[in-house]
């Protein structure tokens, strides 16, 4: 019989939704991982989807937008020194800064300095150009932001495909995880009132539960609240259950869907990654541009507001 990895591989394996998807939109779709808190395991999360859609050879790249200290490149066992802010500077190259990560996956830190600060000179043209390639070039976007809600995530998520709200069971983080709805929804709005979802849409993902069954119950309750407050849709995206290979995993600075495969949290991941290309092809795109035209295009219209 073949146990619950080997069929998430082969339903993966069928599917290939997302080479379509490029096809048919010329660009990637991206996904903005987020959270109201800190400590409810978004960097992981991030690293760990984007790592097991590239062992399903869809190329992907993971941007950590971080406004801070930032943690993807580490959690690949990787030290990045050159980051997006010196290509936009004219600095470096693309190339330069891409990070060939585990599984086949591409790592670009810095990518919060796409969001100009004011006064700061505008992103050089062939830096544009070579996101706009980079875009092209691939199935997905894994965007890791900084936790908790600030302009520069705003900006991230506005120009997403999809937000993925990440939580804990804990009553601090489902309270941080309503706030996030209720601000993407306020903007928009991100979360659809009334009938149906506007791009980007979001979804709850809920980790480090101790049950399957919990962490349904927990997405069923944070979306019953997101309709009664905010008259908005949140779509379930599953859940990943607390287990210690996660931490073992940081400890070796590997990807815990490489370093444990057979691990709880591996299958979790593996069936998000799947739930994934299966409601990323029922998703409207932002758009016939790529994320970085709309977030770059974002950028231009709040400077000449």
């Amino acid at each position: 019989m073949p146990d619950q990895a080997d069929l998430l591989r082969e339903r993966m394996d069928r599917t290939h939704a997302a080479p379509l998807l490029r096809m048919r939109h010329g660009h990637a779709r991206t996904v903005v991982v987020a959270s109201g808190k800190g400590g409810v395991g978004k960097s992981q999360l991030a690293v760990n989807l984007g790592v097991a859609l590239a062992l399903s050879d869809h190329p992907v790249c993971v941007l950590d937008a971080h406004t801070g200290l930032g943690s993807v490149d580490l959690l690949c066992g990787l030290n990045g020194y050159w980051n997006l802010a010196h290509v936009a500077a004219g600095g470096r190259r693309l190339a330069d800064v891409c990070l060939a990560g585990p599984g086949g996956v591409r790592i670009l830190t810095g990518a919060s300095a796409l969001v100009e600060p004011a006064g700061a000179p505008p992103i050089r043209a062939e830096a544009i150009r070579e996101l706009e390639t980079l875009a092209a070039e691939c199935d997905y976007l894994i965007v890791d932001t900084s936790p908790g809600p600030s302009s520069v995530n705003r900006r991230f998520c506005d120009a997403a495909d999809l937000v993925l709200v990440v939580t804990t069971p804990e009553p601090t983080a489902l309270a941080a995880a309503y706030a996030t709805c209720r601000s993407l929804a306020a903007g928009g709005p991100r979360l659809a009132p009334g009938s149906g979802p506007v791009a980007p849409p979001a979804a709850l993902v809920v980790n480090r539960t101790t049950s399957e069954q919990q962490g349904a119950d927990i997405a069923e309750r944070v979306r019953r609240t997101v309709r009664q407050f905010v008259n908005g849709k949140l779509a379930a995206a599953g859940s990943i259950p607390d287990d210690d290979a996660v931490l073992e995993a940081s400890f070796r600075r590997q990807p815990f869907v490489i370093a444990a495969p057979q691990a709880p949290a591996a299958a979790g991941v593996r069936a998000l990654a799947a739930w994934l290309v299966d409601h990323l092809e029922t998703v409207r795109s932002g758009g016939p541009a790529s994320f970085f035209a709309r977030l770059l295009e974002a950028g231009a219209d709040a400077k000449a507001a």
